[in-house]
């Protein structure tokens, strides 16, 4: 009997150990997830949050909702945000972007991004030079503190600030935010050299992304906010204490030796 509840408490607690690693991590954009940035362009505020949707394996077919007023990760940043805005005439947009550079092979360069109309670029140069705008505004909001958002009370780290701008040009003018309570198109770059005569290709992901003025972001079906992983450990290990004790009960029950 000793043994069956050492096996429970192990198993709970490497449930656990595990969920509390999880809870500990943090991500960032240059490791190739997609982020959303969403700017007050009337008192010269952002707010920065990465998603942790890997870039490479991102499909069409991909779900994703989150609430920023109330996740763990996000709120406290996003609640300074809101309480930066100077008025309900305030203009707020967003944009989704993430940009994947692998060291070597093809893709080149796997840029996502919103768009108000559908990027013409297809040169590999243009390919390239919008993954460098992505790549250069992440390694400026870097969070110093190593989490997955960033608040930014200073203009000069704003998405809006130069890097939209180049962006917006590298993918034919087309302008890659909209405003908060609207949707906007997904789109992906993919270049695979650096030649101006070829070398990028573009192709529309078949949903859209949404941000509600309740701070609810979402891609596809808009499911339900899905339970944090380091949340489903926690479950699962309480889950396996269960069940041990259950069995344990059904088995003195029935007058099975222990």
């Amino acid at each position: 009997m000793r043994i069956k509840n050492g096996l429970a408490v192990l198993a709970g607690a490497v449930a656990l150990a595990c969920s509390g690693g999880a809870i500990a991590q943090t991500s960032a954009g240059p490791n190739g997830t997609i982020f959303i940035n969403i700017v007050d362009t009337t008192s010269g505020t952002s707010f920065l949050f990465d998603t942790g949707l890997l870039v490479s394996s991102f499909t069409g077919s991909t779900s994703y909702s989150v609430n920023l007023a109330t996740n763990s990760a996000s709120s406290a940043a996003y609640a300074a945000f809101v309480a930066s805005e100077t008025g309900s005439s305030d203009a707020i947009d967003y944009s989704v972007v993430g940009n994947y550079a692998p060291t070597s092979g093809v893709p080149l360069d796997l840029t996502l991004s919103t768009a108000s109309t559908t990027p013409t670029t297809s040169a590999g140069t243009k390919g390239v030079a919008a993954a460098g705008q992505i790549q250069a505004f992440v390694a400026t909001n870097i969070n110093p503190a190593g989490g997955s958002t960033f608040f930014a009370a200073s203009s000069t780290s704003q998405w809006n600030s130069g890097y939209e701008a180049g962006l917006e040009s590298d993918l034919g003018s087309a302008s890659d935010n909209a405003l908060v309570g609207s949707s906007i198109g997904f789109y992906a770059v993919t270049a695979t050299s650096n030649s101006s005569r070829g070398g990028a290709t573009v192709s529309t992901f078949a949903s859209s992304w949404d941000l509600s003025s309740a701070g609810v972001l979402t891609y596809g079906s808009g499911s339900p906010v899905p339970l944090p992983t380091p949340l489903l450990l926690m479950l699962s290990g309480l889950g396996l204490l269960g069940l041990v004790g259950r069995r344990k009960q059904s088995s003195d029950f029935n007058g099975t030796p222990t």
